[in-house]
């Protein structure tokens, strides 16, 4: 199956981060089969650093639970921390937005993700994977939800160092 994941990052050595957890993914989960551009993008529901977003697709056997428990061992072993509520700095962070065409509501995991289509962030590296890609409940191409996103924080393509 076809599994969309964002990775973010916005502390320490950001391009090593997305390249470590592309790697590790691949390693676990399944095999990296496209990779958006990098962009750059302000972290979004608090002021900190700015972040460096991605979204690969990976091609998996593993459920969509699986999954969410191979990329939370790659988040801790990455150093991802949670220790407060809320939006926050991070080394990694890594969300699976779809798995095909499977909708999946527990209490771990929402799938497709379920802010997917308010954040910029995520349409926009989307878009340039497979814009006519259409959202399994919502019904409109990834295209369609970009237009009609209301978010205003500035995503922009990243110039690799």
């Amino acid at each position: 199956m076809n599994t969309h994941i964002l990775l973010g990052t916005n502390l320490g050595d950001r391009e090593g981060f997305l390249k470590l957890a592309t790697e590790l993914i691949e390693q676990r989960v399944g095999r990296v089969t496209r990779k958006s551009p990098i962009y750059e993008t302000q972290s979004w529901g608090y002021q900190d650093n700015d972040y460096l977003n991605q979204v690969i697709v990976c091609e998996t056997t593993l459920s969509p639970e699986e999954t969410l428990k191979a990329t939370s061992r790659i988040e801790n072993e990455l150093g991802r921390i949670r220790d407060r509520q809320g939006y926050q700095a991070r080394t990694i962070d890594i969300d699976i937005l779809l798995c095909g065409n499977e909708v999946v509501d527990s209490p771990t995991l929402t799938v497709p993700h379920p802010r997917m289509q308010e954040r910029k962030f995520v349409l926009i590296p989307m878009c340039q994977l497979d814009g006519n890609l259409m959202h399994p409940t919502i019904n409109k191409t990834m295209n369609e939800l970009l237009q009609q996103c209301t978010d205003n924080c500035n995503v922009k393509p990243y110039k690799q160092q």
